[in-house]
């Protein structure tokens, strides 16, 4: 008499087979996504990143004076205020970019961009070099611009 059904050596064999499968379709599945979560970082960062150059760009475009304080702050004055620009850290924490108003500490101000490793301000001639870098998690965004103030006395 034959019996009918699988031997346990055929079991165990596809078991083993429908793990490996399993395990390929996760694999694939995790790079995947890490892969998704890796450019929405780097995308929000850039966004974030450019919205402030934009809001930089344009308060400095209108500005009459410029004063170049140090790389990480540069004072301008618009229809006779005075603001600035400049780059904060709280103890160990990132660097945020920061606009503030007259004499008011860079703590004080509302933050522009947060994350960034590095900011640079370079003002030769007429032209202020705005370059902005910065890191979340694995992901890193570099901008970059020239800003060349409308209303400076010739």
């Amino acid at each position: 008499m034959k019996k009918v059904g699988f031997t346990l050596l055929e079991l165990i064999i596809v078991l083993g087979m429908t793990v490996v499968l399993v395990g390929g379709v996760m694999f694939v599945y995790m790079v995947s996504f890490n892969a998704w979560n890796s450019g929405q970082d780097r995308t929000s960062l850039r966004i974030e990143l450019s919205q402030a150059i934009e809001a930089m760009s344009k308060d400095l475009r209108q500005a009459s004076s410029v004063t170049l304080t140090n790389v990480n702050d540069v004072k301008y004055t618009v229809a006779g205020v005075d603001y600035r620009y400049c780059l904060y850290s709280a103890t160990g924490a990132p660097y945020g970019l920061v606009k503030g108003s007259g004499s008011v500490p860079c703590a004080a101000g509302p933050i522009m961009a947060s994350g960034l490793s590095t900011s640079v301000f370079t003002y030769v001639g007429n032209v202020l070099t705005i370059d902005l870098s910065a890191v979340r998690n694995a992901s890193s965004v570099h901008l970059r611009t020239n800003v060349w103030p409308r209303n400076l006395p010739p």
